[in-house]
Protein backbone atom coordinates (compact mmCIF):
# COMPACT_ATOMS: atom_id res chain seq x y z
CA UNK A 1 0.00 0.00 0.00
CA UNK A 2 1.43 3.35 -1.03
CA UNK A 3 0.51 6.99 -0.56
CA UNK A 4 -2.09 7.81 -3.24
CA UNK A 5 -1.37 10.65 -5.62
CA UNK A 6 -3.33 13.81 -4.90
CA UNK A 7 -4.41 14.68 -8.45
CA UNK A 8 -5.65 12.60 -11.36
CA UNK A 9 -7.96 12.87 -14.34
CA UNK A 10 -10.30 10.08 -13.20
CA UNK A 11 -10.72 8.68 -9.69
CA UNK A 12 -12.35 5.26 -9.45
CA UNK A 13 -13.88 4.23 -6.12
CA UNK A 14 -13.75 0.44 -5.99
CA UNK A 15 -11.29 -2.01 -7.50
CA UNK A 16 -13.56 -4.93 -8.30
CA UNK A 17 -14.04 -6.17 -11.88
CA UNK A 18 -16.12 -3.12 -12.83
CA UNK A 19 -13.64 -0.55 -11.55
CA UNK A 20 -10.65 -2.42 -12.97
CA UNK A 21 -12.36 -2.73 -16.36
CA UNK A 22 -13.11 1.01 -16.37
CA UNK A 23 -9.45 1.73 -15.61
CA UNK A 24 -8.33 -0.57 -18.44
CA UNK A 25 -10.68 1.21 -20.86
CA UNK A 26 -9.38 4.61 -19.78
CA UNK A 27 -5.81 3.35 -20.22
CA UNK A 28 -6.44 2.61 -23.90
CA UNK A 29 -7.17 6.32 -24.35
CA UNK A 30 -4.20 7.53 -22.27
CA UNK A 31 -6.21 8.83 -19.30
CA UNK A 32 -4.48 9.18 -15.93
CA UNK A 33 -6.51 7.11 -13.44
CA UNK A 34 -6.35 6.31 -9.74
CA UNK A 35 -8.30 3.39 -8.24
CA UNK A 36 -8.85 3.29 -4.48
CA UNK A 37 -9.87 -0.10 -3.10
CA UNK A 38 -10.19 -1.05 0.61
CA UNK A 39 -9.19 -4.72 0.14
CA UNK A 40 -5.48 -5.30 0.00
CA UNK A 41 -5.91 -8.80 -1.41
CA UNK A 42 -8.60 -10.75 -3.26
CA UNK A 43 -10.36 -13.32 -1.07
CA UNK A 44 -11.12 -16.78 -2.48
CA UNK A 45 -13.84 -17.34 0.11
CA UNK A 46 -16.83 -16.78 -2.16
CA UNK A 47 -16.71 -17.29 -5.95
CA UNK A 48 -19.63 -14.89 -6.53
CA UNK A 49 -19.99 -14.60 -10.32
CA UNK A 50 -18.78 -17.71 -12.11
CA UNK A 51 -19.47 -16.78 -15.74
CA UNK A 52 -17.66 -14.27 -17.91
CA UNK A 53 -19.98 -14.07 -20.87
CA UNK A 54 -19.34 -13.71 -24.59
CA UNK A 55 -19.66 -9.92 -24.68
CA UNK A 56 -17.43 -9.36 -21.65
CA UNK A 57 -14.79 -11.63 -23.17
CA UNK A 58 -14.99 -9.53 -26.35
CA UNK A 59 -14.35 -6.42 -24.24
CA UNK A 60 -11.40 -8.15 -22.58
CA UNK A 61 -10.04 -9.12 -26.02
CA UNK A 62 -10.09 -5.47 -27.03
CA UNK A 63 -8.34 -4.50 -23.80
CA UNK A 64 -5.68 -7.19 -24.31
CA UNK A 65 -6.84 -9.25 -21.32
CA UNK A 66 -8.86 -12.15 -22.76
CA UNK A 67 -5.94 -14.59 -23.00
CA UNK A 68 -4.94 -13.79 -19.42
CA UNK A 69 -8.47 -14.54 -18.20
CA UNK A 70 -8.46 -17.92 -19.95
CA UNK A 71 -5.05 -18.81 -18.54
CA UNK A 72 -6.29 -18.03 -15.03
CA UNK A 73 -9.42 -20.18 -15.36
CA UNK A 74 -9.47 -23.59 -13.68
CA UNK A 75 -12.08 -24.99 -16.10
CA UNK A 76 -11.05 -24.93 -19.78
CA UNK A 77 -13.84 -23.98 -22.20
CA UNK A 78 -13.61 -27.34 -23.96
CA UNK A 79 -14.05 -29.22 -20.67
CA UNK A 80 -17.82 -28.77 -20.87
CA UNK A 81 -20.50 -26.59 -22.42
CA UNK A 82 -23.43 -28.44 -20.86
CA UNK A 83 -25.93 -28.07 -18.03
CA UNK A 84 -27.54 -31.20 -16.56
CA UNK A 85 -30.84 -31.43 -14.67
CA UNK A 86 -31.15 -34.50 -12.43
CA UNK A 87 -33.02 -35.83 -9.42
CA UNK A 88 -29.72 -35.62 -7.53
CA UNK A 89 -26.08 -35.59 -8.58
CA UNK A 90 -25.95 -39.37 -8.13
CA UNK A 91 -29.51 -39.83 -9.38
CA UNK A 92 -31.38 -39.87 -12.69
CA UNK A 93 -30.91 -37.34 -15.48
CA UNK A 94 -34.00 -35.31 -16.37
CA UNK A 95 -32.77 -32.92 -19.09
CA UNK A 96 -29.58 -31.56 -20.64
CA UNK A 97 -28.67 -28.29 -22.35
CA UNK A 98 -25.72 -27.95 -24.77
CA UNK A 99 -23.66 -24.90 -25.78
CA UNK A 100 -24.82 -22.99 -22.73
CA UNK A 101 -23.89 -19.30 -22.45
CA UNK A 102 -22.20 -19.33 -25.88
CA UNK A 103 -19.20 -21.51 -25.06
CA UNK A 104 -18.92 -23.08 -28.52
CA UNK A 105 -16.88 -21.21 -31.12
CA UNK A 106 -19.01 -19.27 -33.59
CA UNK A 107 -18.89 -16.76 -36.42
CA UNK A 108 -21.21 -14.60 -34.32
CA UNK A 109 -18.69 -13.60 -31.67
CA UNK A 110 -14.97 -13.01 -31.26
CA UNK A 111 -14.64 -14.82 -27.92
CA UNK A 112 -16.46 -17.71 -26.31
CA UNK A 113 -17.76 -17.40 -22.77
CA UNK A 114 -15.52 -18.57 -19.94
CA UNK A 115 -16.40 -20.32 -16.68
CA UNK A 116 -14.21 -18.66 -14.05
CA UNK A 117 -14.94 -17.49 -10.48
CA UNK A 118 -14.99 -13.76 -9.97
CA UNK A 119 -12.00 -13.78 -7.65
CA UNK A 120 -9.76 -15.14 -10.42
CA UNK A 121 -11.08 -12.53 -12.84
CA UNK A 122 -10.34 -9.82 -10.31
CA UNK A 123 -6.82 -11.08 -9.60
CA UNK A 124 -6.11 -11.19 -13.32
CA UNK A 125 -7.42 -7.68 -13.87
CA UNK A 126 -5.38 -6.40 -10.93
CA UNK A 127 -2.24 -7.85 -12.46
CA UNK A 128 -3.16 -6.30 -15.79
CA UNK A 129 -3.80 -2.76 -14.55
CA UNK A 130 -0.64 -2.77 -12.45
CA UNK A 131 1.27 -3.00 -15.72
CA UNK A 132 -0.58 -0.04 -17.22
CA UNK A 133 1.43 3.17 -17.17
CA UNK A 134 -1.49 5.56 -16.67
CA UNK A 135 -3.28 3.58 -13.90
CA UNK A 136 -2.45 3.61 -10.20
CA UNK A 137 -4.16 0.93 -8.07
CA UNK A 138 -4.12 1.98 -4.41
CA UNK A 139 -5.33 -0.78 -2.09
CA UNK A 140 -6.07 -0.24 1.60
CA UNK A 141 -7.92 3.03 0.92
CA UNK A 142 -11.62 3.85 0.57
CA UNK A 143 -13.59 6.90 -0.44
CA UNK A 144 -15.20 8.52 2.59
CA UNK A 145 -16.75 11.71 1.21
CA UNK A 146 -17.08 13.69 -2.01
CA UNK A 147 -17.38 17.34 -2.97
CA UNK A 148 -17.68 18.66 -6.50
CA UNK A 149 -18.13 21.87 -8.46
CA UNK A 150 -18.01 22.82 -12.13
CA UNK A 151 -14.23 22.44 -12.18
CA UNK A 152 -13.84 18.97 -10.68
CA UNK A 153 -14.30 16.49 -7.84
CA UNK A 154 -12.51 16.33 -4.51
CA UNK A 155 -12.68 13.05 -2.62
CA UNK A 156 -11.54 12.39 0.92
CA UNK A 157 -10.05 8.92 1.16
CA UNK A 158 -9.28 7.13 4.40
CA UNK A 159 -6.62 4.52 5.10
CA UNK A 160 -8.14 1.16 6.08
CA UNK A 161 -5.06 -0.61 7.38
CA UNK A 162 -2.04 0.11 9.56
CA UNK A 163 1.14 -0.18 7.52
CA UNK A 164 4.59 1.40 7.41
CA UNK A 165 4.39 5.20 7.73
CA UNK A 166 0.63 5.42 7.17
CA UNK A 167 -1.70 4.91 10.12
CA UNK A 168 -5.15 3.42 9.92
CA UNK A 169 -7.70 6.22 9.80
CA UNK A 170 -5.39 8.76 8.16
CA UNK A 171 -7.07 10.80 5.46
CA UNK A 172 -5.94 12.28 2.17
CA UNK A 173 -7.70 14.36 -0.47
CA UNK A 174 -7.62 13.44 -4.15
CA UNK A 175 -8.71 15.89 -6.85
CA UNK A 176 -10.02 14.60 -10.17
CA UNK A 177 -11.89 15.77 -13.23
CA UNK A 178 -14.37 12.88 -12.85
CA UNK A 179 -15.19 10.17 -10.33
CA UNK A 180 -16.61 6.72 -11.12
CA UNK A 181 -18.44 5.01 -8.27
CA UNK A 182 -17.66 1.33 -8.79
CA UNK A 183 -17.92 0.54 -5.08
CA UNK A 184 -20.66 -2.06 -5.17
CA UNK A 185 -24.09 -2.54 -3.68
CA UNK A 186 -23.22 -0.69 -0.45
CA UNK A 187 -21.81 2.24 -2.42
CA UNK A 188 -20.56 5.21 -0.44
CA UNK A 189 -20.48 7.19 -3.68
CA UNK A 190 -24.18 6.53 -4.22
CA UNK A 191 -24.96 7.84 -0.74
CA UNK A 192 -22.74 10.87 -1.23
CA UNK A 193 -24.52 12.04 -4.37
CA UNK A 194 -27.96 11.44 -2.87
CA UNK A 195 -29.05 8.62 -5.17
CA UNK A 196 -30.92 5.59 -3.91
CA UNK A 197 -32.09 2.17 -5.02
CA UNK A 198 -35.67 1.47 -6.06
CA UNK A 199 -37.14 -2.00 -6.46
CA UNK A 200 -37.74 -5.24 -4.57
CA UNK A 201 -36.00 -7.98 -2.63
CA UNK A 202 -37.18 -11.55 -3.12
CA UNK A 203 -38.30 -13.08 0.21
CA UNK A 204 -36.94 -16.55 -0.64
CA UNK A 205 -33.77 -17.42 1.31
CA UNK A 206 -30.89 -19.10 -0.48
CA UNK A 207 -27.62 -20.54 0.75
CA UNK A 208 -24.33 -20.73 -1.09
CA UNK A 209 -21.79 -23.34 0.00
CA UNK A 210 -18.20 -23.91 -1.11
CA UNK A 211 -16.76 -27.30 -0.20
CA UNK A 212 -14.13 -29.88 -1.05
CA UNK A 213 -15.21 -33.38 -2.03
CA UNK A 214 -12.27 -35.49 -3.29
CA UNK A 215 -14.24 -38.34 -4.87
CA UNK A 216 -17.51 -36.68 -5.86
CA UNK A 217 -16.66 -36.15 -9.55
CA UNK A 218 -15.84 -39.84 -9.97
CA UNK A 219 -19.01 -41.02 -8.24
CA UNK A 220 -21.62 -39.49 -10.52
CA UNK A 221 -22.38 -40.63 -14.08
CA UNK A 222 -23.54 -37.40 -15.75
CA UNK A 223 -20.16 -36.43 -17.17
CA UNK A 224 -18.65 -32.93 -17.17
CA UNK A 225 -21.12 -30.04 -16.85
CA UNK A 226 -20.84 -26.42 -15.79
CA UNK A 227 -24.03 -26.79 -13.69
CA UNK A 228 -25.88 -29.75 -12.19
CA UNK A 229 -29.42 -28.76 -11.22
CA UNK A 230 -30.87 -31.09 -8.59
CA UNK A 231 -34.64 -31.43 -8.34
CA UNK A 232 -36.02 -33.61 -5.59
CA UNK A 233 -38.61 -33.50 -2.82
CA UNK A 234 -36.12 -32.65 -0.07
CA UNK A 235 -34.12 -29.81 -1.59
CA UNK A 236 -33.69 -27.91 -4.83
CA UNK A 237 -30.65 -26.12 -6.10
CA UNK A 238 -27.71 -26.29 -8.44
CA UNK A 239 -24.02 -27.03 -8.10
CA UNK A 240 -20.80 -27.22 -10.07
CA UNK A 241 -17.05 -27.52 -9.96
CA UNK A 242 -14.64 -24.68 -9.20
CA UNK A 243 -11.63 -26.63 -10.41
CA UNK A 244 -10.73 -30.05 -11.78
CA UNK A 245 -9.45 -31.27 -8.41
CA UNK A 246 -11.97 -31.35 -5.55
CA UNK A 247 -13.45 -27.89 -5.06
CA UNK A 248 -17.21 -27.43 -5.58
CA UNK A 249 -19.88 -24.78 -5.14
CA UNK A 250 -23.63 -25.13 -4.64
CA UNK A 251 -26.65 -22.92 -4.18
CA UNK A 252 -29.61 -24.29 -2.25
CA UNK A 253 -32.84 -22.47 -3.15
CA UNK A 254 -35.64 -21.77 -0.69
CA UNK A 255 -33.88 -22.61 2.58
CA UNK A 256 -36.12 -21.79 5.55
CA UNK A 257 -33.33 -20.62 7.86
CA UNK A 258 -29.96 -20.60 6.10
CA UNK A 259 -28.17 -19.68 9.33
CA UNK A 260 -29.49 -22.75 11.16
CA UNK A 261 -29.20 -25.44 8.52
CA UNK A 262 -26.24 -27.85 8.45
CA UNK A 263 -24.48 -27.30 5.08
CA UNK A 264 -23.24 -30.91 5.09
CA UNK A 265 -26.85 -32.05 5.17
CA UNK A 266 -27.56 -29.91 2.11
CA UNK A 267 -24.58 -31.43 0.28
CA UNK A 268 -25.86 -34.93 1.08
CA UNK A 269 -29.39 -34.18 -0.15
CA UNK A 270 -28.23 -32.54 -3.38
CA UNK A 271 -25.69 -35.28 -4.06
CA UNK A 272 -28.17 -38.04 -3.24
CA UNK A 273 -25.89 -39.86 -0.80
CA UNK A 274 -23.36 -39.31 1.94
CA UNK A 275 -20.34 -37.36 0.66
CA UNK A 276 -16.86 -37.03 2.10
CA UNK A 277 -17.02 -33.23 2.09
CA UNK A 278 -15.23 -30.45 3.91
CA UNK A 279 -17.25 -27.24 4.07
CA UNK A 280 -15.10 -24.18 3.36
CA UNK A 281 -17.63 -21.32 3.43
CA UNK A 282 -21.34 -20.61 3.56
CA UNK A 283 -23.11 -17.52 2.22
CA UNK A 284 -26.82 -16.85 2.91
CA UNK A 285 -28.45 -14.40 0.49
CA UNK A 286 -31.67 -13.24 -1.12
CA UNK A 287 -32.10 -12.00 -4.67
CA UNK A 288 -32.44 -8.25 -5.19
CA UNK A 289 -34.05 -6.43 -8.13
CA UNK A 290 -32.87 -2.86 -7.63
CA UNK A 291 -32.13 0.07 -9.93
CA UNK A 292 -30.78 3.43 -8.83
CA UNK A 293 -32.96 6.50 -9.40
CA UNK A 294 -30.05 8.51 -10.82
CA UNK A 295 -26.69 7.13 -11.93
CA UNK A 296 -25.11 10.54 -12.45
CA UNK A 297 -24.62 13.69 -10.43
CA UNK A 298 -22.48 16.28 -12.18
CA UNK A 299 -19.00 14.80 -12.56
CA UNK A 300 -19.78 11.64 -10.60
CA UNK A 301 -21.15 8.44 -12.16
CA UNK A 302 -22.42 5.19 -10.63
CA UNK A 303 -21.22 2.07 -12.41
CA UNK A 304 -21.99 -1.66 -11.98
CA UNK A 305 -23.51 -2.88 -8.71
CA UNK A 306 -23.52 0.66 -7.34
CA UNK A 307 -26.23 1.40 -9.92
CA UNK A 308 -28.14 -1.86 -10.37
CA UNK A 309 -28.63 -5.30 -8.82
CA UNK A 310 -30.34 -8.32 -10.35
CA UNK A 311 -30.91 -11.97 -9.41
CA UNK A 312 -27.89 -14.09 -10.40
CA UNK A 313 -29.87 -16.50 -12.60
CA UNK A 314 -28.32 -16.25 -16.06
CA UNK A 315 -25.04 -14.71 -14.88
CA UNK A 316 -25.76 -11.16 -16.06
CA UNK A 317 -24.81 -8.98 -13.07
CA UNK A 318 -21.03 -8.59 -13.18
CA UNK A 319 -21.06 -8.77 -16.97
CA UNK A 320 -23.49 -5.85 -17.16
CA UNK A 321 -21.16 -3.91 -14.86
CA UNK A 322 -18.26 -4.43 -17.26
CA UNK A 323 -20.49 -3.15 -20.07
CA UNK A 324 -21.19 -0.03 -17.98
CA UNK A 325 -17.45 0.46 -17.45
CA UNK A 326 -16.70 0.33 -21.16
CA UNK A 327 -19.51 2.76 -21.99
CA UNK A 328 -18.63 5.44 -19.43
CA UNK A 329 -14.90 4.83 -19.91
CA UNK A 330 -14.68 5.75 -23.59
CA UNK A 331 -17.04 8.69 -23.15
CA UNK A 332 -15.13 10.25 -20.24
CA UNK A 333 -11.90 9.68 -22.15
CA UNK A 334 -13.31 11.39 -25.26
CA UNK A 335 -14.26 14.46 -23.23
CA UNK A 336 -10.88 14.63 -21.47
CA UNK A 337 -9.03 14.17 -24.74
CA UNK A 338 -10.93 17.04 -26.30
CA UNK A 339 -13.10 15.30 -28.89
CA UNK A 340 -16.14 14.48 -26.79
CA UNK A 341 -18.85 17.15 -26.80
CA UNK A 342 -20.82 18.68 -23.92
CA UNK A 343 -23.73 16.23 -24.32
CA UNK A 344 -21.72 13.01 -24.57
CA UNK A 345 -21.68 12.17 -20.87
CA UNK A 346 -25.46 12.57 -20.66
CA UNK A 347 -25.78 9.52 -22.88
CA UNK A 348 -24.27 7.14 -20.31
CA UNK A 349 -27.52 6.89 -18.40
CA UNK A 350 -29.63 7.29 -21.54
CA UNK A 351 -28.00 4.25 -23.15
CA UNK A 352 -27.35 1.97 -20.21
CA UNK A 353 -30.58 2.34 -18.22
CA UNK A 354 -32.63 0.33 -20.73
CA UNK A 355 -29.99 -2.41 -20.56
CA UNK A 356 -30.19 -2.44 -16.76
CA UNK A 357 -33.98 -2.71 -16.84
CA UNK A 358 -33.89 -5.55 -19.38
CA UNK A 359 -31.29 -7.47 -17.35
CA UNK A 360 -33.30 -7.11 -14.14
CA UNK A 361 -36.52 -8.23 -15.88
CA UNK A 362 -34.95 -11.25 -17.58
CA UNK A 363 -33.00 -12.31 -14.48
CA UNK A 364 -36.22 -12.10 -12.49
CA UNK A 365 -37.99 -14.27 -15.06
CA UNK A 366 -35.17 -16.80 -14.78
CA UNK A 367 -35.46 -16.75 -11.00
CA UNK A 368 -39.21 -17.38 -11.17
CA UNK A 369 -38.52 -20.70 -12.91
CA UNK A 370 -36.21 -21.80 -10.12
CA UNK A 371 -35.55 -25.46 -9.28
CA UNK A 372 -38.38 -25.54 -6.76
CA UNK A 373 -40.87 -24.57 -9.48
CA UNK A 374 -39.79 -26.85 -12.33
CA UNK A 375 -41.29 -30.29 -11.67
CA UNK A 376 -43.56 -29.83 -8.71
CA UNK A 377 -45.48 -33.01 -7.98
CA UNK A 378 -43.69 -35.14 -10.59
CA UNK A 379 -41.52 -37.12 -8.14
CA UNK A 380 -42.65 -39.78 -5.72
CA UNK A 381 -41.29 -40.06 -2.20
CA UNK A 382 -38.22 -41.94 -3.43
CA UNK A 383 -37.40 -39.35 -6.13
CA UNK A 384 -38.50 -41.76 -8.82
CA UNK A 385 -39.94 -40.47 -12.06
CA UNK A 386 -42.55 -42.40 -13.97
CA UNK A 387 -41.01 -43.46 -17.29
CA UNK A 388 -43.88 -41.92 -19.24
CA UNK A 389 -43.27 -38.57 -17.55
CA UNK A 390 -39.62 -38.11 -18.57
CA UNK A 391 -40.35 -36.53 -21.94
CA UNK A 392 -42.89 -34.12 -20.46
CA UNK A 393 -40.53 -33.15 -17.65
CA UNK A 394 -37.64 -32.56 -20.05
CA UNK A 395 -39.82 -30.43 -22.34
CA UNK A 396 -41.03 -28.35 -19.39
CA UNK A 397 -37.47 -27.75 -18.26
CA UNK A 398 -36.38 -26.74 -21.77
CA UNK A 399 -39.21 -24.26 -22.13
CA UNK A 400 -38.73 -22.69 -18.70
CA UNK A 401 -34.92 -22.54 -18.67
CA UNK A 402 -33.83 -21.91 -22.27
CA UNK A 403 -33.71 -18.15 -21.66
CA UNK A 404 -31.29 -18.69 -18.80
CA UNK A 405 -28.77 -20.76 -20.74
CA UNK A 406 -29.34 -19.48 -24.26
CA UNK A 407 -29.56 -15.68 -24.08
CA UNK A 408 -27.26 -14.40 -26.82
CA UNK A 409 -30.14 -12.27 -28.06
CA UNK A 410 -29.86 -10.29 -24.83
CA UNK A 411 -26.08 -10.43 -24.46
CA UNK A 412 -25.19 -9.49 -28.05
CA UNK A 413 -28.42 -8.06 -29.40
CA UNK A 414 -29.03 -5.07 -27.13
CA UNK A 415 -28.99 -1.82 -29.10
CA UNK A 416 -28.74 1.89 -28.33
CA UNK A 417 -31.34 2.85 -30.92
CA UNK A 418 -32.93 6.12 -29.90
CA UNK A 419 -29.68 7.36 -28.33
CA UNK A 420 -28.93 11.01 -29.14
CA UNK A 421 -25.45 10.01 -30.37
CA UNK A 422 -26.76 7.42 -32.84
CA UNK A 423 -27.99 8.52 -36.27
CA UNK A 424 -31.42 6.99 -36.62
CA UNK A 425 -32.96 5.69 -39.83
CA UNK A 426 -36.54 5.96 -41.01
CA UNK A 427 -37.00 2.20 -40.77
CA UNK A 428 -37.27 0.77 -37.27
CA UNK A 429 -34.70 -1.49 -35.64
CA UNK A 430 -35.36 -5.08 -36.77
CA UNK A 431 -37.15 -7.22 -34.21
CA UNK A 432 -34.74 -8.84 -31.79
CA UNK A 433 -35.33 -11.57 -29.26
CA UNK A 434 -33.58 -12.45 -26.03
CA UNK A 435 -32.77 -16.09 -26.86
CA UNK A 436 -31.54 -16.12 -30.45
CA UNK A 437 -29.13 -13.44 -31.67
CA UNK A 438 -29.87 -11.95 -35.08
CA UNK A 439 -26.93 -9.82 -36.29
CA UNK A 440 -27.70 -6.40 -37.76
CA UNK A 441 -25.68 -3.30 -38.51
CA UNK A 442 -28.67 -1.07 -37.71
CA UNK A 443 -27.35 2.08 -35.94
CA UNK A 444 -27.05 1.53 -32.20
CA UNK A 445 -26.40 -2.21 -32.54
CA UNK A 446 -23.16 -4.01 -31.80
CA UNK A 447 -21.17 -4.33 -35.02
CA UNK A 448 -21.86 -7.85 -36.30
CA UNK A 449 -18.83 -10.07 -35.90
CA UNK A 450 -16.90 -11.83 -38.65
CA UNK A 451 -13.72 -13.86 -38.74
CA UNK A 452 -11.43 -12.53 -41.48
CA UNK A 453 -8.98 -15.38 -41.02
CA UNK A 454 -8.53 -18.24 -38.57
CA UNK A 455 -7.63 -15.96 -35.66
CA UNK A 456 -8.28 -12.45 -37.07
CA UNK A 457 -11.53 -10.81 -36.00
CA UNK A 458 -13.01 -7.76 -37.69
CA UNK A 459 -12.91 -6.21 -34.21
CA UNK A 460 -9.11 -6.47 -34.21
CA UNK A 461 -8.99 -3.87 -37.02
CA UNK A 462 -10.93 -1.16 -35.21
CA UNK A 463 -9.18 1.93 -33.85
CA UNK A 464 -9.26 3.49 -30.40
CA UNK A 465 -11.42 6.40 -31.56
CA UNK A 466 -14.11 6.22 -34.23
CA UNK A 467 -13.67 3.72 -37.06
CA UNK A 468 -15.12 4.01 -40.54
CA UNK A 469 -15.48 0.43 -41.77
CA UNK A 470 -15.50 0.34 -45.58
CA UNK A 471 -16.35 -2.76 -47.58
CA UNK A 472 -15.84 -1.09 -50.98
CA UNK A 473 -12.65 0.87 -51.65
CA UNK A 474 -14.34 2.63 -54.56
CA UNK A 475 -16.42 4.69 -52.11
CA UNK A 476 -14.94 8.14 -51.54
CA UNK A 477 -14.62 8.81 -47.80
CA UNK A 478 -12.76 12.11 -48.07
CA UNK A 479 -15.70 14.13 -46.63
CA UNK A 480 -15.47 12.11 -43.42
CA UNK A 481 -11.69 12.45 -43.28
CA UNK A 482 -11.86 16.20 -43.89
CA UNK A 483 -14.47 16.49 -41.15
CA UNK A 484 -12.21 14.52 -38.81
CA UNK A 485 -9.33 16.90 -39.49
CA UNK A 486 -11.53 19.96 -39.03
CA UNK A 487 -13.08 18.79 -35.76
CA UNK A 488 -10.03 16.90 -34.36
CA UNK A 489 -12.30 13.89 -33.86
CA UNK A 490 -10.12 10.77 -34.28
CA UNK A 491 -11.32 8.68 -37.21
CA UNK A 492 -9.61 5.69 -38.80
CA UNK A 493 -10.68 4.11 -42.08
CA UNK A 494 -10.82 0.32 -41.84
CA UNK A 495 -10.96 -1.38 -45.23
CA UNK A 496 -12.34 -4.91 -45.24
CA UNK A 497 -11.64 -6.63 -48.56
CA UNK A 498 -13.84 -9.68 -48.13
CA UNK A 499 -16.83 -9.78 -50.48
CA UNK A 500 -18.38 -12.74 -48.71
CA UNK A 501 -18.16 -10.88 -45.39
CA UNK A 502 -19.47 -7.58 -46.80
CA UNK A 503 -22.83 -9.07 -47.78
CA UNK A 504 -23.81 -9.64 -44.16
CA UNK A 505 -23.29 -6.01 -43.10
CA UNK A 506 -26.22 -4.55 -45.06
CA UNK A 507 -24.38 -1.32 -45.99
CA UNK A 508 -20.82 -0.75 -47.32
CA UNK A 509 -20.00 2.10 -44.90
CA UNK A 510 -20.30 1.79 -41.11
CA UNK A 511 -19.24 4.37 -38.55
CA UNK A 512 -18.29 2.45 -35.40
CA UNK A 513 -17.71 3.78 -31.88
CA UNK A 514 -14.89 2.68 -29.56
CA UNK A 515 -17.28 0.24 -27.85
CA UNK A 516 -17.91 -1.54 -31.20
CA UNK A 517 -21.45 -0.21 -31.59
CA UNK A 518 -22.55 1.19 -34.96
CA UNK A 519 -23.31 4.93 -34.84
CA UNK A 520 -24.19 5.49 -38.52
CA UNK A 521 -24.31 3.51 -41.75
CA UNK A 522 -24.81 4.29 -45.41
CA UNK A 523 -24.14 3.35 -49.02
CA UNK A 524 -22.00 6.42 -49.65
CA UNK A 525 -20.30 9.24 -47.80
CA UNK A 526 -22.98 11.78 -46.79
CA UNK A 527 -22.85 15.49 -47.59
CA UNK A 528 -23.15 16.32 -43.87
CA UNK A 529 -20.23 14.14 -42.71
CA UNK A 530 -19.07 16.74 -40.19
CA UNK A 531 -22.55 16.99 -38.68
CA UNK A 532 -22.65 13.22 -38.26
CA UNK A 533 -19.26 13.10 -36.55
CA UNK A 534 -20.24 15.90 -34.21
CA UNK A 535 -23.55 14.24 -33.31
CA UNK A 536 -21.89 10.89 -32.60
CA UNK A 537 -19.41 12.61 -30.27
CA UNK A 538 -22.04 14.50 -28.29
CA UNK A 539 -21.95 17.95 -29.85
CA UNK A 540 -25.22 19.82 -30.42
CA UNK A 541 -26.27 19.66 -34.06
CA UNK A 542 -28.87 21.76 -35.85
CA UNK A 543 -31.21 19.33 -37.60
CA UNK A 544 -33.14 22.02 -39.42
Amino acid sequence: MSEPQTETQVLIAGGGPTGLSAAAELETHGIDTVIVEPRTYVSHTNPRAKLTNVRTMEHFRRLGLADDIREAANLPVDWSQEVVFCTSLLGDELARFDNVFGQNESEQYAETAQQIPQYLVEETLREGVREMSSVSLETGWRVESIEQDEDGVRATVVCCIERHSISEGERREISANYLLGCDGSRSTVRDQIGSSFEGDVNPRNNLGVVFRAPDLAERHHHGPAVHYWTLNNEIQGFMGRLDLEDKWWLIAVGVDDPNAVDPREIITKMAGDEVDAKVLTTDPWSARMLLVDNSRSGRVFLVGDAAHLNPPWGGHGYNTGVGDAIDIGWKVAAVLNGWGGPELLDTYEAERRDVHEDVIDISTTNMESSPADLISGELDSDENVDEDSYEDIAQEIYEKKKLEFHSLGLILGYAYDGSPIVVEEEAALPETGTVEYHPTSYPGSRLPHSWLSEDRSIYDLLGEGLSLVRFDREIDVSPFMSASETTSIPLEVVDVDHEDVARSYEQPLLLVRPDQHVAWRGSRCPDDAESILRRVCGYPVDDS
